[in-house]
């Protein structure tokens, strides 16, 4: 395996050749390849794609423009169990006398990590799920994530359970590394699944990270006006990187993060010339800090280059990295380059993940419903050069309109809305009884290209990823508050004396128990 400069994975060219004459003449000794499409490399039809293959994907994968091929029927998974769902879809097709041979799974991993709809796959929840495994009989599974081969205990396990030849790649995959094999020496090209024209017409790939850095543009020098959100492959701004879509090339601002690679084990140093300008955080600490105006055109401050230091970092490695920087009047400059040759640097990545859903209940008071989502959605940002970072406004808000929510059918308006770490908090109008059925709706706004349909008055990860709109999510009611009956609390600082009633519904009885023999008329009053 080989590792590119740009943090791909490609697999040798050797590797693929070998592999590609296995498909093309049986080794002495061995069967030749018996599943469908592997000793055939003719590409199928859509007829046989349907009757043979069931094609899983991840609803989360919204980049493979050839998923929506008119010759595929794809499962969309909602936040329930992903396996119920292949079980379900496999039943369905044998109900219809449909022979089913071959599963293709599509979706978006890295490092050997995949996620289906909201369900991490692991060597544990596929135990837990044997008995849906063993009924597949399937004679091929085909994991069409990035680098999902890495995790091998995974695959082991799902091999075992199904009985079937799991097919996986240990590096990424895209037009250029289409390669998928099994641990017998069988590979398939993703050619064979979507065609010839769909593989070269596909420029992105299965895996969650994309080149370069995300960058925000601001109009002012404080953050101010978010503008656009895109991917630059490296970092450098000029004035026309404003004033090419009519901004103010006087006074702006952007913010860029993602991931940078570590080029030697300990000390990594880069360098950037900027003008006016600049801080950097690097795995969470700070590489640079530049936050009073400076000029990048006279030699005693030496051109606008300053030092980009991170510590303890491991060769290969990716870690976290932030780039502030602002325009304060005439000329505008910043460039991140290695401080070897001031080239550009290009060992960056951003990624574009969106938080997944995982659940949703009411507080045991019944006043609010708590969302609940896989990875962290609100940080605090700094609001100007003074603050230090994490000091300023969250950097998700999302607004009270994008929800809606009901029990037992009947709307009940959201208040307020607060996140924090991944949890999204919904404060109610109107108290959720313990009897009640409650769903819950979110709708993402779409703002259009120049932000990738991502912005700050949403549901996003820490990355500026938009999660996905929900409709109608199961809540799970923990609310403790009787819907029929009388509550009786104590308001005040003395055992039995200041006694509340609260009542719920239709009229009921209680009992009043005493802890001692009473001495004289024991007396409770009800009012309200």
């Amino acid at each position: 395996m080989e590792t590119l400069s740009r943090g791909r994975t490609a697999v040798k060219a050797s590797s693929v050749a070998r592999a590609l004459r296995f498909l093309e003449q049986p080794s002495k000794g061995r069967e030749h390849a018996t599943s469908p499409g592997l000793h055939d490399r003719r590409p199928k039809s859509s007829k046989e794609n349907r009757i043979d293959s069931l094609i899983a994907a991840c609803p989360n994968a919204k980049d493979i423009e050839w998923l929506n091929h008119k010759s595929f029927k794809a499962i969309t998974w909602l936040p329930t169990n992903p396996l119920e769902g292949i079980s379900e879809e496999l039943e369905s097709r044998r109900a219809k006398g449909l022979k089913t041979n071959e599963l293709h799974i599509i979706a978006h991993g890295s490092n050997g990590s995949i996620k289906l709809g909201n369900t991490l796959l692991t060597k544990e929840y596929l135990e837990h799920s044997a008995h849906l495994l063993q009924a597949w009989g399937l004679q091929s599974i085909y994991l069409w994530s990035c680098e999902a081969g890495k995790n091998t205990e995974l695959v082991a396990t799902l091999g075992e359970l199904t009985s079937a030849d799991v097919y996986t790649s240990r590096s990424a995959i895209n037009r250029e590394c289409p390669i998928i094999s099994s641990d017998k020496e069988k590979i398939i090209s993703l050619e064979e699944l979507i065609g010839e024209a769909q593989l070269q017409n596909w420029n992105s790939s299965l895996n969650t990270y994309v080149n370069g850095l995300q960058v925000e543009l601001f109009s002012g020098i404080n953050f101010d006006g978010l503008i656009q959100r895109q991917q630059e492959e490296t970092i450098y701004f000029v004035d026309s990187y404003i004033t090419n879509i009519g901004g103010d090339h006087e006074t702006w601002s952007t913010r860029s993060y993602g991931q940078i690679q570590a080029y030697t084990t300990g000390i990594n140093t880069w360098e950037t010339r900027s003008d006016d300008r600049v801080r950097i955080w690097i795995n969470g600490e700070a590489a640079q800090n530049w936050s009073t105006d400076h000029s990048s055109n006279f030699a005693d401050n030496g051109f606008g280059w300053g030092d980009v230091v991170a510590n303890n970092l491991v060769a290969g490695q990716w870690y976290d990295i932030k780039i502030e920087f602002a325009e304060n009047t005439q000329v505008s400059r910043l460039k991140l380059a290695h401080k070897s040759d001031r080239s550009f640097v290009d060992e960056l990545r951003f990624n574009t993940k969106a938080p997944i859903f995982q659940s949703a209940a009411t507080s045991t008071d019944g006043t609010k419903v708590v969302l609940t989502y896989d990875e962290a959605l609100s940080y605090e940002e700094a609001s100007d050069w003074v603050d230090a970072p994490h000091t300023g406004t969250s950097s998700t808000i999302a607004p009270t309109s994008s929800f809606a929510l009901t029990a037992d059918g009947t709307a009940n308006a959201v208040t307020a809305v607060a996140v924090s770490g991944a949890t999204v908090e919904l404060t109610l109008t109107n108290t959720i009884t313990s009897d009640q059925t409650v769903l819950v709706s979110y709708t993402d706004p779409n703002l259009g290209s120049s932000l990738n349909n991502n912005d700050v008055n949403a549901i996003q990860g820490i990355q500026g990823n938009d999660a996905a709109s929900l409709t109608n999510e199961a809540v799970t009611n923990n609310s403790n508050v009787i819907a029929n009956g009388v509550t009786i609390a104590q308001t005040g600082t003395t055992d039995g004396a200041d006694l509340l009633t609260t009542e719920a519904g239709s009229s009921t009885t209680f009992t009043v128990v005493l802890d001692a023999e009473p001495t004289d008329t024991v007396t409770v009053s009800i009012t309200g």
